[in-house]
């Protein structure tokens, strides 16, 4: 039985300063990223659903919309990752207990 091999294409967040691009199955990734697996991957499939897509379905460059956040609410990264690890030592705690 053949052995598969899954490939990580990125684990880094969206943020401004890259462009997101989407596949037709609806999986999106960092627009370079996305590049690159298709180069690199011996499959052109989704890395995510491992759908057959193609280069040409790639829409290149996605717009988020994110008036609706309230000002002054910290989304970036670093603060997403700081409240997980207090969630974390909260539930922790709480499993202890």
């Amino acid at each position: 039985m053949p052995i598969r091999a899954y490939y990580t294409i990125c684990s880094d967040f969206f943020d401004h300063s890259r462009d997101v691009a989407a596949i037709h199955c609806g999986h999106t990734f960092h627009y370079e990223c996305l590049l690159h697996w298709f180069q690199t991957a011996p499959n052109k499939n989704c890395p995510q659903c491992r759908k057959q897509v193609s280069t040409r379905h790639i829409i290149n460059k996605l717009f988020f919309d994110i008036s609706g956040e309230e000002e002054g609410s910290s989304a970036d990264p670093e603060s997403l990752q700081n409240e997980l690890n207090r969630m974390k030592a909260v539930l922790s705690t709480k499993e202890r207990d």
